[in-house]
């Protein structure tokens, strides 16, 4: 399977996206009760499932939780360690501030969102105030980096793609082609569909949409060589960005179970629909 996501409940973010997906998804809120991760991990390890990635999000910035929430997410994490191939952490830059809570998640991959290469450009776009790039901990750490395509930054995105991995060399694991759902619940993925709040619109205005992911690959190919063909199964196309695999997402299928979400004790999709213990065999 993809992605196993423990997504925490929010508190708070360093950032104020103008497209933020926390807000739109809306998870619910409440007791995290992460006392059962631990049986959850269990119960995965003896049915012999196996994941891409456990990701860790805060729905927001995980960093912002207390330092033994997350040693403690740590020591459940490494005793359950068979299931993943790779760990992760999302976070809008916070974490390179805080040595400590770095250092429980110092080997794990480090997932970033940005919407351009330029520090203030992004920082003035994604609305944050320090610059994470010139911490000592940002230049240890392994980044995997989403890069969200906007209608502003699409004409650049060639140039872009070849100087992020010049910037990161070997610490960039991964680069993902983010494209924006206009809504993650329900299947509004146009300029065309009715919008109920200032995050779906501004998606809509400013963001590439699954309706553009034809011009986005046709482009890119140009430049970079296909790793495969089209995958249907995790609605995939992967490129060859020197080394680093490129990922794009494209949205022609919806959701579905390849990625397992733990929240408040539970296991569901990206719709909150419950997923049995048993079906992850």
């Amino acid at each position: 399977m993809e992605n196993f996501l423990i997504i925490l409940d929010r508190r708070g973010c360093n950032k104020r996206c103008p497209y933020c997906t926390a807000k739109i998804t809306n998870w619910p809120c409440g007791n995290d009760r992460l006392h059962l991760l631990a049986d959850v991990l269990e119960g995965i390890q003896e049915r012999g499932t196996l994941f891409d990635y456990l990701t860790i999000s805060g729905n927001g910035e995980p960093a912002f939780y207390r330092p033994e929430t997350l040693s403690f997410l740590r020591e459940v994490i490494d005793t359950h360690r068979k299931p993943f191939r790779y760990l992760r952490i999302q976070t809008g830059g916070h974490l390179f501030f805080d040595p400590v809570k770095f250092e429980y998640f110092h080997d794990f991959i480090m997932e970033l969102t940005r919407v351009a290469v330029d520090p203030e450009e992004d920082m003035r776009i994604l609305g944050y105030r320090r610059d994470h790039t010139r911490t000592h901990t940002y230049k240890r750490a392994t980044i995997g980096l989403n890069h969200v395509l906007l209608r502003a930054n699409f004409p650049t995105l060639l140039d872009d793609l070849e100087r992020y991995r010049d910037q990161l060399g070997d610490r960039l694991h991964n680069v993902n082609l983010k494209i924006l759902n206009v809504n993650t619940r329900v299947d509004e993925r146009t300029r065309t569909g009715e919008v109920f709040s200032p995050e779906a619109r501004w998606i809509q205005q400013h963001a590439l949409l699954a309706e553009d992911v034809d011009r986005v690959i046709e482009q890119v190919s140009g430049r970079l060589p296909l790793v495969g063909t089209y995958n249907p199964i995790t609605d995939q196309v992967v490129w060859d960005l020197h080394g680093v695999p490129l990922v794009m997402v494209t949205k022609r299928q919806r959701y579905g179970r390849l990625h397992v979400t733990f929240n408040k004790g539970e296991l569901i999709d990206y719709l909150l629909r419950p997923i049995p213990l048993d079906d992850l065999r």
